[in-house]
């Protein structure tokens, strides 16, 4: 008999749902055939055996085929389980299920994948304990929502308990950034007004693609980041993929120093190099634009004076670089590449020219770029020859979400949005 329960909401907004829309009532699903009803609530759990259940309002349409299960990452589910909605009793008006920890894990969620012809209203999600647990302790967990509350509550003041920074000098500032239980140190421009605020006053990165390389990176794959900036990602990858290689290619001089010094007070660096150039179809020489206060945004395309002005930036400096191929970069990893992030400010067009070689030699190869059209076009490049060039290399995309969910789209369809933090590009299976 489960004997601790912990009841999520909707309204306490620790439930997200890729398809569904959210009501003061619940996740509310009309008559959806595929998509993501339900994810969350991405808590931390001891080891132990647990019961999972969705609740559904028993005012609402209940119908159709679900499949609901019990996500921790890595490769697959702990649990999982079909259900017929029609089925679901009228008086429970819920679906269980149960699975068994035998370790602590974090970031738990309970997920419902829509099959065919989904028609509810999601109220919440329960978990319970199937130990036994006595005595006021066991009572006033028991409630649930005391509890729930205390772990939202935790979960704010672990975040309050991040970010922060130190000046070392050379426009240097020192920070942490934790992602699960790896805490990195990291050496940052001090002027940036980019990337570099977020990461110390929350201490985390892009969240959502964060997860997805925590959840899709091997420990012995080859990994290439590319426009790696301070390094974030480049120490993330080498870090997960410590039997692999990974390289982080950043052209911007003072940003590949940063690249080079945090592999290495990271101890990363026998799985880790740093490399200094851009990347493009070709090798050769490169122009490219540094903004000194943004440096993220170093471009092939020069910023226009009308936003330096406005933004009181000064002016973008031009500089010239080595230039390289994605097939140059494979054969630095003996022609195995398993995972790229890719963000190199609307020059996507020109990188992807370059990767003919590696994607025949490497067909399981993920892709993870970020989607901004504006920019590509500003470089002087055209984005539906680029739509139609990914499409004939044969790929197939998703958006990356939060919590590193997948959410795919049709290729002609980024045509129609103006940016994505991070879209995968995989192989038609």
């Amino acid at each position: 008999m489960a004997n601790i329960a912990l009841k999520f909401w909707p309204r306490e907004s620790c439930l997200f749902s890729g398809v569904g829309k959210k009501t003061a009532n619940g996740i509310v699903i009309d008559d959806c055939d595929k998509g993501v009803a339900l994810y969350g609530p991405y808590i931390s759990l001891d080891p132990g055996d647990y019961v999972a259940s969705l609740c559904f309002d028993h005012q609402k349409k209940l119908a159709g085929s679900v499949m609901m299960d019990v996500y921790t990452g890595g490769a697959s589910a702990i649990a999982s389980a079909r259900f017929d909605l029609r089925k679901v009793s009228t008086g429970a008006k819920k679906v269980e299920l149960k699975f068994s920890l035998d370790q602590r894990v974090t970031r738990l969620e309970i997920r419902l994948f829509c099959v065919k012809q989904v028609s509810a209203t999601i109220s919440g999600v329960e978990l319970a304990s199937c130990d036994e647990i006595v005595g006021d302790a066991g009572s006033r967990l028991s409630r649930g929502i005391a509890t729930s509350q205390l772990i939202s509550r935790l979960d704010h003041l672990e975040l309050l308990a991040r970010g922060g920074a130190t000046y070392v000098g050379n426009n240097r500032i020192l920070t942490k950034i934790v992602v699960g239980s790896d805490v990195f140190a990291f050496l940052m421009p001090a002027d940036d007004l980019l990337i570099v605020p977020e990461a110390v006053v929350r201490g985390v990165h892009e969240a959502g693609l964060t997860q997805f390389f925590v959840d899709n990176i091997a420990h012995t794959d080859n990994c290439l980041d590319i426009g790696a900036n301070y390094g974030y990602y480049t120490c993330l990858m080498a870090r997960l993929a410590p039997q692999g290689k990974t390289l982080g290619v950043e052209p911007n001089g003072p940003l590949f120093d940063l690249v080079r010094d945090n592999i290495h007070i990271n101890s990363l660096q026998v799985s880790a190099d740093a490399v200094h150039g851009a990347v493009s179809d070709r090798s050769g020489k490169l122009t490219l634009y540094r903004r000194p206060t943004r440096t993220g945004n170093t471009s092939i395309a020069k910023a226009p004076e009308g936003l330096v002005q406005k933004l009181g930036e000064p002016p973008p400096e031009p500089f010239e670089v080595d230039s390289m191929s994605i097939d140059d970069l494979q054969r630095r990893l003996r022609g195995r590449v398993d995972i790229i992030k890719i963000d190199v400010e609307g020059a996507e067009p020109l990188a992807f020219r370059g990767v003919t070689q590696t994607l025949a030699a490497n067909p399981h190869l993920k892709i993870v770029m970020e989607w901004s059209p504006g920019q590509i076009q500003g470089a002087g490049l055209d984005v539906s020859e680029f739509v139609a060039a990914l499409g004939a290399l044969g790929f197939q995309a998703a958006v990356i979400q939060a919590g590193g969910l997948l959410r795919p789209v049709a290729l002609p369809d980024l045509l129609n949005q103006k940016y994505y933090s991070g879209v995968l590009l995989r192989a038609r299976q």
